[in-house]
């Protein structure tokens, strides 16, 4: 996978990327240790989790699901993880990254691409309304 920034390399995700992607959940207010990175890197095979790597530093991760919905009668790619390190913001990471889940939905036939983000993170709605996503309905959570 190629990426714009220099020297910036997209590549799945490995259990030896565990701790990186720790920290960058962190970063998120998410605490998952590395143990849960490495389980989670392989629960489920229809999630597909790439790195962002700066000459040997984990900068940024995505995790992309590819599922049926029942509404659209076809397939749907989710981003259910993307995070960029603080300190490697605004440097086309971010919008890189999003490219894996565009050529999931290439790959997968899938009629669109959603992304879950929470009221108070301002500048990731930005994000993906400047990448092209559109506020489409409202999330709702019960937790058990």
């Amino acid at each position: 996978m190629s990426a714009r920034l220099a020297g910036l390399t997209l590549r799945p995700a490995a259990p030896d990327d565990a701790s990186g992607i720790s920290d960058l959940l962190d970063q998120l207010g998410w605490t998952v240790s590395p143990d849960d990175v490495v389980r989670e890197l392989s629960a489920s095979p229809s999630t597909e989790v790439v790195v962002a790597e700066l000459g040997t530093r984990v900068v940024g991760v995505i995790a992309v699901t590819s599922r049926r919905q029942f509404q659209r009668a076809g397939n749907l790619i989710t981003i259910d993880t993307l995070v960029v390190d603080e300190g490697h913001r605004s440097l086309g990471i971010g919008e890189d990254l999003v490219g894996v889940a565009l050529r999931a939905a290439e790959r997968n036939n899938a009629q669109a691409v959603e992304v879950v983000s929470a009221l108070r993170r301002v500048e990731a709605r930005r994000f993906y309304e400047r990448l092209g996503f559109e506020v489409t309905a409202n999330y709702f959570v019960r937790s058990t």
